[in-house]
């Protein structure tokens, strides 16, 4: 009976978060907390059925372990088979290093430039970047660099237009992220790169957990924010003709509706690339991936993966792509 009851919560917990993330706030409480949670009764469970010799009830719980440890914790088998020994067009990194927060590790220059040069990436591209070029120009004199609205980038190819988006078209409702464009000059051809940092969940989450009576509504607003956020973004990645890279900080995961409703014709990098959880936004306890490399059908991928970062709460994903002849 037990492990029937928990069979049918974990078949029912990856139902909700594929079908209704994000469109139930109680659903984006569970996509955005510890999904690892649903593992704990099946700690008592195996060995449970297991002394009772209930073999089938065994078989069950393991069976629901495993989805829990594979499609709802987001465990990812496509980086085994890729093929990364073509040769790349493109290495491009993004880093929300969040330096407009910070209150233990700070992201410093020096540790910008040896990401940089242990990556060999072609561009750096960062979110809550607080940075000027006057910084920044010491340490990377040798590269393309474009610093303001706390987000820079850094390029070994010319940065030939910038187009920023104003951040006060929807502040009224909640929605700031920061979106740039850049048309990159590259050796096999020109293209665009938009480097975007979202609008968070975080004030919805923090008044559900504080228990005050407006959580549900703090949540709804804040997810009427990120979708906001996530339709502007699409359209700004619109206005180039150029093969299209957007990176950054989307604050959402994959199983998002808003992630689903405006991206779902890009690829991610991770998703087709990535071995492993490529969780990228750490807590106390958990992890999320909320951090990615996009882009259309100009581009395949041929490797990604998640660094381990420089002792912030987000970790850097690091995307090998090239162009389709």
């Amino acid at each position: 009976m037990l492990a029937a009851a928990y069979v049918t919560a974990v078949l029912l917990a990856w139902l909700l978060l594929a079908r209704f993330a994000d469109r139930w706030w109680p659903v984006s409480m569970l996509m955005f907390g510890p999904r690892w949670v649903l593992l704990l009764p099946a700690i008592v469970l195996v060995p449970l059925t297991f002394a009772t010799r209930h073999w089938r009830s065994l078989l069950a719980v393991v069976a629901a372990a495993i989805v829990v440890l594979w499609p709802v914790m987001g465990w990812n088998w496509a980086g085994l088979l890729t093929n990364d020994i073509e040769q790349r067009d493109l290495r491009v990194v993004t880093f929300n290093i969040g330096n407009s927060h910070a209150t233990e590790h700070r992201v410093t220059v020096e540790d910008l430039r040896r990401l940089y040069d242990i990556s060999r990436s072609d561009l750096m591209l960062l979110q809550e970047c607080s940075f000027g070029k006057d910084e920044l120009f010491p340490f990377f004199s040798d590269a393309q660099i474009y610093a303001t609205d706390e987000a820079c980038l850094l390029s070994r190819w010319p940065i030939i237009r910038t187009d920023v988006r104003p951040r006060d078209d929807l502040q009224s409702l909640g929605a700031n992220g920061s979106i740039v464009s850049f048309d990159i000059d590259a050796p096999h051809g020109k293209f665009t790169v938009v480097n975007i940092h979202l609008a968070t969940q975080r004030p919805g989450l923090e008044r559900v957990l504080s228990r005050s009576m407006t959580g549900g509504d703090a949540m709804r607003v804040a997810m009427l924010a990120r979708r906001l956020d996530s339709a502007a973004a699409f359209s700004w990645s619109l206005r180039s003709p150029l093969p299209q890279v957007v990176v950054g900080d989307f604050n959402m995961p994959v199983e998002s509706a808003f992630y689903k409703e405006r991206w779902h014709g890009y690829g991610n990098a991770f998703s087709d690339c990535g071995l492993g959880y490529g969780y990228t936004k750490y807590e106390k306890r958990f992890g999320i991936r909320i951090d990615h490399v996009l882009y259309d059908r100009a581009w395949r991928c041929l490797a990604a993966q998640v660094d381990p970062g420089l002792g912030g709460d987000h970790r850097p994903v690091i995307a090998d792509l090239r162009l389709r002849r």
